[in-house]
């Protein structure tokens, strides 16, 4: 199936049901279908075979496990990797990443009170004992 790296994606389905055969272009020009192994570009969503691509099937399957267990690659074609004006991380990455990075902050203040109390606390049994 074709899929791109941050989703699978079935050709035939869209927001507005489904779309004719052929909708989705390989850069070489030719249909990407649906049993095609083919990759959509993060930087500009173009389509790439991996034929077109010299990738591998094993290369490809691994981003399929990745999409799979949802954990978001992000892959730019080469014409993208080279431009200085395509955004190197996605949107939906950074986004990932800034929620995590609010996850960590909020664990890190946690810690950082329960060390205060514990500090606190040491302190104060310190303080009985003299």
């Amino acid at each position: 199936m074709a899929q791109s790296s941050k989703r699978k994606k079935n050709l035939n389905d869209s927001a507005d049901g489904p779309v004719t055969a052929h909708q989705y272009f390989c850069s070489c020009n030719n249909p990407v279908n649906d049993n095609d192994h083919a990759l959509a570009c993060d930087g500009y969503e173009r389509w790439y075979l991996i034929g077109c691509l010299n990738m591998s099937v094993e290369i490809f399957q691994a981003f399929g496990i990745l999409a799979k267990g949802k954990v978001h690659t992000n892959w730019l074609c080469p014409a993208c990797v080279v431009n200085s004006s395509v955004e190197k991380v996605s949107t939906r990455c950074l986004q990932i990443l800034l929620s995590r990075v609010d996850t960590i902050e909020h664990s890190i203040n946690g810690i950082k009170q329960q060390l205060e109390l514990t500090i606190e606390n040491l302190e104060r049994e310190k303080r009985k004992k003299i």
